[in-house]
């Protein structure tokens, strides 16, 4: 899971490892994901992620194989704060700024096809 430090992703990490699930942390700096690891040790892996790295994120994802069999579900939860001007139309910035987004992740997919994560 991306964006496991702090706001919805860190809830969600929360739910996820109190619900007894294995969970791969991720966060810029996972030095804030060592309350995760403290009180759920063996269930959760803290990884340093930036998602904009494409080697980061094989890393991460061999980081699930490697300690848990494999890679079940992949939640990807950084979203940028988005500055919008007073009066500006922000229903429209949003979707323009998700569309950029799905075409880079399009791209990473098709970039990494002939991976497989589930080794």
């Amino acid at each position: 899971m991306t964006g496991s430090s702090r706001g919805i992703g860190r809830a969600l990490s929360e739910a996820v490892l109190q619900a007894g699930h294995r969970l791969v942390a991720t966060a810029r700096n996972p030095a804030q994901l060592a309350g995760l690891v403290q009180q759920h040790r063996d269930a959760v892996r803290a990884v340093a992620l930036d998602v904009t790295d494409p080697i980061a994120a094989q890393a991460a994802v061999q980081t699930a194989i490697d300690a848990f069999g494999g890679l079940d579900v992949l939640v990807n939860m950084p979203r940028p704060p988005l500055r919008l001007p007073l009066g500006s139309d922000a229903l429209a910035a949003i979707a323009k700024a998700d569309q950029a987004r799905l075409v880079e992740l399009e791209q990473w997919r098709a970039s990494s096809a002939s991976t497989d994560f589930a080794a």
